[in-house]
């Protein structure tokens, strides 16, 4: 899962930068799906969903026949352009959208994730208590953990909205101004975070679940 989402946020970030690079405007058309795969060197079927996130992201638009324009050449900020206050502002807002789609997740995943998916939550959960306790970040393994509760949920639209957001969430996961090591200490929540789900207790799951993200919330505040 890490490695495809990997892969789909770096097909988002060069379609960019081609529109970028090439000083494309809106209505500029954009070349052949086929094309932007060979040029990438990626499979038809990567190069789809991630084109599904532009659109969604306002930045391409796909006329059945005609093929890809550009809808919008102008970006979220670059990171790198905003002060410290615009940065933590930013991550902040991007963890209210978090906190909304993934509460939904966590709810739904109480009643619907599988004993596989529960195995894959654990698996990714006890590499990170072992990380934590020699203080070693493990952001790749605290994204999958909770990307397996997204797929838990057994919502394709929901998965596919989570999906849409991936490449802002990912701020979250990518030691947001070099908070990465405070993290760990959200390490026991969620270990009670799972225990909840793996026994179907919805209550319990939605309040560790907020006291999970009013951490981080604090920890970004803090920086």
């Amino acid at each position: 899962m890490i490695e495809r989402m990997a892969l789909h946020d770096m097909i988002v970030k060069e379609v960019k930068k081609y529109i970028d690079d090439n000083n494309l405007k809106p209505g500029d058309k954009l070349p052949p799906q086929s094309e932007f795969a060979k040029m990438f060197g990626l499979s038809r079927t990567s190069l789809r969903e991630a084109t599904r996130t532009l659109q969604a992201l306002g930045i391409i638009e796909i006329i059945n026949g005609k093929g890809m324009y550009v809808k919008s050449n102008i970006f979220a900020p670059d990171e790198n352009a905003l002060d410290k206050e615009g940065k933590i502002k930013r991550l902040i807002w991007v963890l209210e959208v978090r906190r909304v789609l993934e509460k939904l997740a966590v709810e739904l995943a109480v009643v619907n994730a599988t004993e596989d998916d529960l195995k894959v939550m654990e698996e990714n959960l006890i590499i990170m208590e072992e990380m934590a306790e020699k203080s070693q970040p493990h952001p790749n393994y605290d994204k999958a953990f909770h990307y397996k509760i997204y797929e838990a949920s057994g919502n394709p639209a929901l998965l596919e909205s989570i999906n849409h957001m991936g490449v802002q969430f990912d701020s979250l996961w990518e030691n947001p101004l070099g908070a990465g090591d405070a993290f760990t200490e959200g390490t026991n929540y969620h270990r009670e975070l799972f225990d909840a789900i793996k026994n179907r207790d919805k209550k319990r799951s939605l309040e560790v679940f907020d006291k999970l993200i009013d951490q981080i919330e604090v920890i970004l505040k803090n920086i």
